[in-house]
């Protein structure tokens, strides 16, 4: 233990080697409480010292079976668990406040109410009570002095609370809310020392018998300006449906979207048995209200009509359409699917591959006022029958003969469908009615300015804008339905956090039925008036970078890696003259990366010389991906493994982490060059809170959240419980810095036949950490313990095996070749080396694949099916639990 121990205290670097050195060292502490101690100063010396974050050492000195308590005392404050717990009570105190206020005495009453229940949290919270153990009467003055950082807190968010009901129109323009929410914050906190020492917190009536006395007189200006400013009326978020007509599901084409709300804030909270911790955003820039997608097309066609707006193709064959021609040709396509009988309201599915007719039906079909929804490529007849049952569409868009085979055995069964345009008239069936071609439908009627303008101004910010399906990993596909409202938002968002140029130029590569693809490839390039390029296929994603040269870019990790590995190639071809300025310019950039990572602000001798190297040789070294002048490089789906984000950062390529799902409008969280941690996904977005629930479920609210769920009878459900919080299914946690980092899907935590809560997200990523691993799939529930599928990577694996001489070729014979398994058994010890006892992976097979989604493991947006995994490798699996 000693030399362990020794090993730990000496100056690193590195903070993957001390992790290690701990864990090693917690690990055969057992229950020696001395060398535990002396474990914990240790790693809290590394925490304050050299970057350890205090999550991984909490987290490893946990296994080790140290008490939560104890390790708290050696990683966190009281002030950071107090702050938790008193914006906890205030909110709830607040929102109370806001539709209560009435005169001083009100106003008093609601302070102690919800203050002092603040108080009782606070004495119940062990943690804090352990912190306490010897300083018992430091938490209140931690809270109320002038320059305590709870008071501070509480203090931004009752002006942001006020910014939002002067937003709302509940407090008049002009009103200092700043100054409003500094008087009633001071006024408050004065008070809590005294029933803190005098008072028995559990004696309501005492208490506010003291506040009426003590506080009466100096809320009285407080009280009298808030009635002064307020045209009093309950806001809609503090009320919530109790039965009539404003709680009733109504249909989609009946206006604004009225959504079914059924109050599931119980189930969403009743689990927490700890503070939950909320992540509240700066306020979005005002410029999103009011605006459509519709608007947004017309002064894109009016204001730059000859820009370009729209390429499909790379290369000499590619075709462009400025932003006045692609509006012609959806007002032509909306002229001819509004007389095919395509009506507001309805839904149209769109069944085609990445090309312009794809963009133009989809607006096409908002302006008509229905709801459009693109299908993945890859899906079978049995599951898009799923979507087309369900979605009811009245109007069917295919492109060709593909597209024809696979629908027209369903099209006896979907009673709403009026009409099938087909592009490719060749491919449609001779004799059926239904079918009509895209030209015909496109050049139906002549030109009509005025009812194609008015079309334009019918559309509001909250209504539908878009339906689309989930996944389905854990069951069917839920029809997601986006507003305007949502989507410029989204886009705003982005734009504020992370500034582009004028007219952008993307690339649209994630299919359009993927709710990144709809928004970064359809919506994001009206939003910012841009240029996207469509690229024809995803295996000429690295082609098509190199030729659009994309100002902003969104990948999964997959991609990345590709990218990671092409530089990497780039690099081992770089002459020794180049490649030691390369080098230099690497190790700048990566200090630069990890000293943003920690919230440290940058030395004037590092941002000068770093923005000099990387216009002179990492600029030039980038452009071999295309991504030179990328301004924006966001990651979703999974963290990008540490080794890959490292390396980009290096070549000053930083990829940042972004969270959402199609619930969400895509992100809700976002990192960006100052608010980022290795593993965290970044803040809520502006006017984003987000929120972890006792059972350490990540909970949106805010404008991103989606208007609901499309029901089979046309209506909408909402997705939100009654206070507008959306539970989305993802476990994670909200750190002290307002990060977010997500540990797993709830529904996929795996608990073993011992009970143990194993979430299989993180070993995965380590599995995967190997260059023969394309994906990586833990095995163990309701099982005695772990195992893992792995599948080779089809791309990396030949050339891994090329260079160490194996003349294995194929997947099939790599997949059994003695020096692959080897290397896999090594890549699973190392990862188990870093795991506990439980999260250990006890045995393995090596799968040569791939897995796609025709061959049914992963969704169209890659992601795991794992229900689907067990049932096709059942065998594989039992073999691994058979003696």
């Amino acid at each position: 233990m000693e030399p362990v121990l020794s090993a730990l205290m000496r100056p690193s670097g590195d903070p993957s080697v001390l992790e290690v050195a701990f864990t090693e060292a917690v690990e055969g502490a057992g229950r020696d409480d001395e060398v535990t101690e002396r474990l914990l100063d240790a790693a809290r010396d590394l925490f304050c010292r050299r970057g350890v974050r205090r999550s991984t050492m909490a987290d490893v000195a946990g296994r080790a079976g140290v008490s939560r308590i104890t390790v708290y005392r050696r990683f966190t404050t009281k002030d950071r668990l107090v702050e938790q717990v008193v914006r906890r009570e205030f909110r709830r105190y607040f929102d109370r406040f806001m539709v209560d206020i009435q005169d001083a005495e009100t106003v008093a009453d609601r302070v102690v109410l919800g203050f002092v229940s603040s108080l009782r949290a606070i004495r119940g919270n062990r943690l804090i009570g352990g912190l306490m153990a010897a300083e018992p009467d430091a938490v209140v003055p931690s809270m109320t002095t002038d320059g305590g950082h709870t008071l501070a807190v509480v203090q931004r968010f009752v002006a942001s609370r006020l910014r939002q009901e002067q937003r709302a129109g509940n407090v008049r323009d002009g009103v200092d809310v700043n100054l409003v929410a500094e008087m009633m914050v001071r006024v408050s906190a004065s008070f809590l020392v005294i029933p803190s020492q005098v008072i028995d917190l559990d004696d309501d009536e005492r208490l506010r018998a003291v506040a009426r006395r003590f506080l009466v007189p100096m809320l009285e200006p407080c009280g009298e300006l808030l009635l002064a400013m307020r045209q009093y009326r309950p806001t809609a978020r503090s009320l919530k449906p109790v039965g009539g007509a404003a709680s009733r599901a109504q249909p989609i084409d009946s206006g604004p979207i009225a959504v079914h709300c059924e109050d599931r804030s119980e189930s969403a909270h009743a689990s927490r048995g700890r503070e939950p911790a909320v992540a509240t955003a700066e306020q979005p820039h005002p410029s999103a209200e009011g605006l459509t997608i519709t608007a947004l097309l017309r002064r894109n066609a009016q204001q730059y009509p000859e820009r370009p707006a729209l390429t499909t193709g790379i290369g000499p064959d590619a075709g462009t359409l400025t932003w006045s021609q692609l509006r012609a040709e959806v007002a032509a396509l909306t002229r001819g699917l509004t007389l095919l009988g395509l009506e507001r309201g309805d839904r149209m599915l769109i069944a085609m591959s990445a090309r312009a007719e794809h963009w133009i039906a989809d607006l096409a079909a908002v302006h008509a006022g229905a709801l459009p929804c693109s299908t993945y490529d890859t899906m079978g007849t049995e599951q898009i029958g799923v979507l087309a049952r369900h979605s009811a569409a009245t109007v069917l868009l295919l492109e060709g003969e593909e597209q024809v085979r696979r629908w027209q055995p369903l099209l006896n069964d979907l009673p709403d469908l009026r009409a099938v345009v087909v592009l490719d008239w060749d491919a449609a069936p001779a004799g059926d009615p239904r079918f009509v071609a895209y030209t015909a439908v496109r050049g139906a009627t002549a030109p009509d300015d005025a009812a194609f303008e008015a079309l334009t101004d019918a559309v509001t910010p909250d209504r539908p804008l878009a339906l689309t399906y989930t996944a389905g990993t854990t069951g069917d596909p839920k029809g997601v339905v986006l507003t305007h409202r949502n989507v410029i938002h989204e886009c705003r968002m982005q734009q504020q956090l992370v500034p582009l140029p004028e007219h952008p130029r993307s690339l649209a590569y994630l299919p359009p039925a993927h709710v990144a693809g709809r928004v970064l490839g359809i919506h994001m390039p009206v939003c910012d008036a841009g240029h996207v390029t469509i690229c024809p296929a995803p295996g000429g994603l690295l082609p098509a970078l190199r030729t659009v040269r994309p100002q902003v870019f969104f990948g999964v990790p997959r991609v990345w890696e590709k990218i990671a590995a092409a530089l990497r190639a780039e690099l081992a071809t770089l002459p020794a003259e180049q490649a030691e300025p390369v080098a230099q310019a690497r190790r700048t950039a990566l200090e630069v990366h990890r000293l943003r990572s920690e919230g440290t602000d940058l030395p004037a001798e590092l941002t000068g010389p770093l923005e000099q190297l990387d216009a002179q040789v990492m600029r030039p070294f980038r452009a071999a991906v295309g991504l030179d002048d990328c301004h924006r490089a966001f990651n979703g789906a999974a963290p990008v493994p540490t080794a890959v984000q490292e390396f980009l950062a290096s070549v000053g390529l930083p990829v940042y982490e972004v969270w959402g799902l199609a619930e969400t409008t895509g992100a809700a969280t976002i990192s960006v060059p100052g608010g980022f941690a290795p593993g965290s996904a970044g803040r809520p977005g502006p006017g984003i809170e987000v929120e972890e629930a006792g059972d350490g479920e990540l909970l949106v609210r805010g404008p991103v959240v989606c208007a609901g769920y499309l029901r089979a009878d046309g209506t909408v459900e909402s997705a939100t419980d009654a206070d507008g919080w959306l539970p989305t299914g993802d476990v994670g946690t909200v750190d002290s810095r307002g990060l977010v980092t997500v540990t797993d899907r709830k529904k996929e935590i795996i608990v073993t036949d011992g009970g143990k809560n194993i979430a299989p997200a993180r070993i995965e990523s380590l599995l995967r950490a190997h260059p023969l691993v394309a994906h990586a799939v833990v095995i163990g529930e309701r099982r005695r313990h772990l195992t893992a599928l792995l599948v080779l990577d089809e791309e990396t694996a030949p050339s891994w095996a090329r260079a160490r001489g194996i003349t294995a070729s194929g997947p099939d014979a790599l997949s059994r070749d003695p020096e692959v398994l080897e290397a896999l058994d090594r890549a699973v010890a190392e990862a188990n080396a870093v795991l506990s006892h439980e999260e250990q992976v006890r045995n393995h097979r090596v799968l040569a694949g791939p897995w796609t989604t025709e061959t049914g493991e992963l969704t169209p947006g890659l992601s795991l099916r794992r229900r689907a995994i067990d049932e096709l490798h059942a065998a594989t699996i039992e073999a691994m639990y058979t003696p």
